[in-house]
């Protein structure tokens, strides 16, 4: 009998001392709700992500800005083609000048000039040559008598004679062609500004005047000049 006595207080002590942690926790509630583990970790690691996260699109916002800023407008690549343009002009510009202000020689070849040209760029031309079939000459006419009294108000003519005539007297002097006729002032001048052939080489000039040599073989260069008496 006291065999099963200590047997069963044995076995009481196991039970008891096998559920006296849970017997602890039905005595302070009847239907206990397990609570959630904490991860005290958690919210620095979220806190920490979220720095990071923010650090990484800021700095992602800065290089965007960063090459915007970078890149070339329309506006200041045309300002910057422009002044390239004129920058190229100015450059033409001052080598054409350059060229210009360049003299040109014209001498010729020596050789050249003992044989015939074989075509049109081994020919020689004058520097003063030009495609103008006229030119422009000056005539100063002047006249006075023996007693020094101006020719005043009397007629002057000018022909044209062979290139060939040396003297008045010459057969060939007579065959002469008028070309301009005009009048001394009171002061016995005839300045006047013609424009004859270019292939006009001498001229014969005459004055209505008596008791003064009145005619004159002259050659013609850019002015016509002579004075009778």
């Amino acid at each position: 009998m006291k065999a099963k006595l200590l047997a069963s207080s044995i076995f009481l002590s196991i039970v008891v001392s096998a559920c006296g942690g849970g017997g602890g926790g039905g005595s302070s509630s009847g239907s206990s709700t397990p609570t959630p583990a904490v991860n005290n970790d958690g919210p620095a690691d979220v806190a920490s992500n979220d720095g990071l996260s923010e650090e990484t699109i800021s700095g992602g916002m800065t290089e965007t800005n960063e090459a915007e800023d970078n890149i070339p407008s329309e506006a200041d690549n045309s300002s910057e083609t422009a002044e390239s343009i004129e920058e190229d002009s100015l450059v033409e510009n001052e080598i054409s000048n350059e060229s210009d202000e360049a003299e040109v020689d014209y001498t010729p070849n020596e050789d050249l000039m003992i044989s015939d040209a074989d075509n049109s760029s081994e020919l020689y031309v004058e520097n003063t040559f030009s495609f103008s079939a006229s030119t422009l000459v000056d005539i100063q006419i002047t006249g006075n008598y023996t007693n020094g009294d101006a020719i005043a108000n009397s007629l002057v003519r000018v022909y044209k004679v062979d290139d060939s005539v040396e003297e008045l007297t010459e057969e060939s002097a007579y065959e002469k062609s008028l070309l301009l006729v005009g009048m001394t002032d009171s002061s016995g001048a005839l300045n006047q500004l013609v424009e004859w052939p270019n292939n006009l080489k001498k001229v014969i000039v005459e004055i209505e005047a008596v008791g003064v040599e009145n005619e004159a073989l002259l050659s013609v260069d850019d002015a016509i000049v002579h004075h009778f008496h």
